[in-house]
């Protein structure tokens, strides 16, 4: 399932970007197992997303962790 997850984010980078944006809770340790792999998949996609604030901030949380 997360082989066909990563491949959905890269094929739909900024779509998957924008719904774990809107979906993913504040508290990070309820996030998804493989999110990190889902965050490369999308800036694998579409690497001008790497400097999206969305983007960005996602990635903040789940460093921060």
């Amino acid at each position: 399932r997360l082989d066909q997850t990563q491949d959905c984010a890269q094929k739909h980078p900024r779509l998957t970007l924008d719904l774990l944006y809107a979906v993913l809770p504040d508290n990070v340790s309820s996030w998804p197992y493989g999110i990190g792999d889902i965050f490369a998949a999308i800036s694998e996609g579409e690497p001008a997303l790497k400097t999206d604030d969305k983007f960005l901030e996602l990635k903040r949380r789940w460093d921060s962790r």
